[in-house]
């Protein structure tokens, strides 16, 4: 390599790493951000917001913002935006929310809630002295607002009842099994401040046809259809109570016919306003219970009134930290405990240190209240269909894991090729 050739090779080496150095500078200087939750498309957020770097762990970030998500009366959504930091100690803690509506298309969510998250942005980036880059454009539209500190006045011919129908059909094949099924659902609301009512009928039936290599052919045929309908109350920020009315049909738990009517009482350790991020509830409910059935139980009845009561206790909390989800449920027919079910659950997820995190999720019930088994026994065929609901006193699943990632913890840059 002659000496001009060393010279140019130099020149491009200095160069370049002036402008790796430069841009290096740059990309530190901006707001670090990490953003965990119900986001809808990341990738969206990303390329509309370039004036600062997202980050995948949150203990690199300057804000961490928790996004969660609520279905509203009206068939929309409602976004909560919670930003925390622990870098400016000056700005209290942010929480923004964010309305849509349900003939909102994809498109127009995404808008509003990437303008939303950019609001709740502007104080940090003030403070990390990025406010030069950036240029505020007023527009005509409608931004975000909370509920529960303004009302909006509107013309609803519906007066908030929300109605919605659904079906499907499908159906699957091989050369010597053959499955068809279809099922029919409605839904009716109406969702206050004050009160609701949620109305729901569901109905599925599937036929399963088996050809064995005699010949012999197995039919197995499956129907399951329910009402329920709730109407619930509020009485302060804490105690709610309401009456639910319930109806099904099974032939997968020998029911030709259930009825039950349950009030119910409730109470929140934190106010409902704060669903969004903690819950802490306790609820009682009990009522009479009607059932038939297709064939005799194996108490020898084919039909009886019986009275039920369950107790129900419910953690939820949602924090920069990780995520607790705990239920414990129990109840039992009368009279006497010795029809009873109980039944825990526990979803944990932890971060423990910078890019790694562990989950834990289990659920087991103590299953001693299947009045409804038939007294026959299970031909060879139902415990290979599952037709018939078998017998079990105890069920169970769970699941642990963990994650851990390192290297580079900007990931800016959006490329969804192939």
């Amino acid at each position: 390599m002659n000496c001009k050739n060393k010279i140019q090779l130099l020149f491009v080496l200095m160069f370049t790493t002036c402008m790796c150095l430069q841009s290096q500078e740059v990309f530190k200087q901006k707001l670090k951000v990490f953003v965990e939750g119900n986001v809808i498309d990341f990738n969206y957020m990303r390329n509309n917001t370039p004036f600062v770097n997202f980050v995948n762990d949150p203990k690199s970030s300057d804000v961490h913002i928790i996004i969660t998500k609520q279905k509203t009366g009206g068939g929309g959504f409602l976004f909560t935006l919670e930003y925390n930091s622990a870098e400016f100690p000056n700005i209290p803690k942010i929480k923004l929310s964010c309305n849509t509506i349900s003939f909102d298309t994809d498109i127009i969510i995404k808008e509003k809630l990437v303008k939303t998250f950019h609001s709740g942005l502007m104080p940090f980036i003030n403070e990390k002295d990025g406010m030069q880059g950036l240029k505020i454009v007023s527009i005509n539209d409608s931004w975000s607002h909370n509920p529960e500190t303004s009302e909006i006045e509107v013309d609803d011919p519906w007066k908030l009842w929300v109605f919605r129908l659904g079906a499907d059909i499908g159906f699957k094949g091989e050369e010597k099994e053959r499955n068809f099924e279809y099922s029919f659902s409605t839904r009716i609301t109406k969702i206050t401040d004050s009160w609701k009512i949620i109305s729901d009928y569901d109905f599925q039936k599937s036929k399963e046809i088996i050809e064995k290599d005699n010949g012999e052919i197995i039919k197995s045929i499956k129907t399951n259809q329910g009402i329920n309908s709730k109407l619930i109350f509020s009485i302060n920020p804490h105690w709610s109570y309401g009456i639910f009315l319930d109806g099904s049909q099974s032939t997968y738990r020998n029911t030709k016919m259930n009825v039950r009517i349950t009030p119910a009482i409730q109470y929140n350790f934190y106010k409902w306003k704060e669903s969004d991020r903690k819950e802490f509830t306790i609820s009682y409910d009990i009522g009479p219970n009607y059932n038939e059935y297709y064939e005799t139980t194996i108490f020898g009845m084919m039909n009886e009134w019986l009275w039920q009561e369950s107790v129900e206790i419910r953690y939820n909390k949602l924090e920069t930290w990780g995520e607790i989800n705990f239920k414990l449920e129990g109840g039992h027919y009368f009279p006497g405990l010795d029809n009873y079910y109980g039944k825990i659950r526990l979803d944990l997820g932890i971060r423990i240190s910078k890019g790694l995190s562990v989950y834990f999720r289990t659920e087991a019930e103590s299953v001693h209240n299947q009045i409804y088994l038939p007294n026959s026994e299970l031909s060879d065929e139902e415990l290979l269909l599952d037709i018939v609901k078998r017998p079990s006193t105890i069920e169970y699943n769970g699941k642990i894991g963990f994650r851990f990632q390192f290297g580079s913890v900007y990931n800016n840059i959006v490329n969804e090729r192939m």
